[in-house]
């Protein structure tokens, strides 16, 4: 199973962190970490709430500055699972829904880029065990929860252990996923993503006709079939199947269907691409998150041997995000595919 297309939070991380909590020695903001000097930062920061280390992360990661972002990330995450751990209290809602947020956006891009290098990363993360352990920590007290310190050391060097006995697996994996640039390249925020169809799935049919895709599939948000097809229709979420129809020479009618009644209908005219029936529509980037800029997307459509319609999506979206003036491009491939289902027993009620 893929997913659908992911939206990029990287540069939403200023406005995330507007919320953060007051620290002990409350000198640093979202506004002092972008003006203040890296090294102002970095005296600063062993005093502060640890999400203080995400921002100034992302300030390096949007700058260009990919190897120090990843220090500092891994940096800011040792303190605040140190944090957590230390408190376990904690409402819900605060702390602990900030740091999966942050992880969830800064960490995932940085993860990628790193792991591009295994060796690197296993330094980067020495690196960050050898300065927690001589760097004072004025935000939660090392002397006074000595043993969760432990517990969270102790897993960043079961991570560093592992990246280093699973290199070989690691680096399959990326080519699995097709991961390419990411970061700042030439003043561009990159990232290539371009997903192979996954190995276990039926092997598709050399060459997909129209006639081949005739018939009904399932409607399940995993398929993808209703965003691809009927983009902004949220009628179309509705949808328990799809008939597809060939409309010769050239064209085939996909029509959304919940329990035999029909909720949407297009026709969509496609062209023979590396073995499948492929089209193209661009879309404006505000759809992907963006405040300039558009989406390009070409979609194949084929058929496997075990009858399925698969989907491969293929995303260009290039622009600015709204909070952001930095140009962005992101270039990403998908896989989805969308069981055959028996004709109905009636036929479908069709609007006029």
């Amino acid at each position: 199973m893929t997913h659908p297309h992911p939206t990029r939070f990287v540069f939403f991380i200023l406005s995330l962190l507007s919320f953060l909590p007051p620290s002990l020695a409350a000198q640093l903001t979202a506004t002092t970490i972008a003006k203040l000097t890296p090294a102002e930062i970095e005296r600063a920061l062993p005093k502060e709430h640890p999400s203080c280390y995400y921002l100034y992360a992302s300030r390096l990661w949007s700058a260009g500055q990919s190897d120090d972002a990843v220090f500092w990330f891994y940096a800011g995450q040792l303190r605040f699972r140190f944090h957590l751990r230390a408190n376990p209290k904690l409402p819900p809602d605060g702390d602990p829904a900030l740091f999966a947020s942050l992880q969830a956006t800064l960490g995932e891009p940085i993860n990628l880029y790193v792991g591009s290098d295994p060796n690197k990363w296993i330094e980067q993360i020495d690196r960050v065990l050898a300065w927690d352990e001589k760097t004072a920590n004025g935000f939660t007290s090392k002397k006074s929860h000595a043993a969760e310190l432990a517990e969270i050391r102790t897993g960043l060097v079961k991570l560093r252990d592992y990246i280093a006995t699973n290199q070989d697996s690691i680096r399959a994996k990326r080519e699995e996923e097709g991961i390419g640039a990411i970061g700042v390249v030439d003043g561009i925020y990159v990232e290539e993503r371009k997903r192979k169809m996954p190995g276990d799935w039926p092997a598709l049919a050399p060459q997909t006709t129209l006639a081949g895709i005739n018939g009904y599939y399932e409607g399940t948000f995993v398929t993808m079939l209703g965003s691809t097809f009927f983009r902004g229709e949220k009628e179309v979420m509705r949808a328990t199947a799809f008939r597809f129809a060939a409309v010769p020479p050239d064209s085939f009618q996909v029509i959304a269907l919940r329990e035999n009644a029909e909720l949407a209908s297009r026709i969509i005219q496609v062209r023979e691409l590396a073995g499948a029936l492929a089209f193209d529509e661009v879309r404006h980037g505000s759809a992907a998150g963006l405040r300039t800029g558009e989406e390009q997307l070409t979609v194949l459509l084929r058929t496997n041997a075990d009858g399925d319609l698969v989907l491969q999506r293929h995303s260009v979206i290039a622009g600015t995000y709204p909070n952001k003036d930095r140009p962005v491009r992101l270039d990403y491939t998908f896989w989805n595919r969308a069981k055959r289902l028996p004709p109905p027993a009636s036929a479908p009620s069709v609007k006029p």
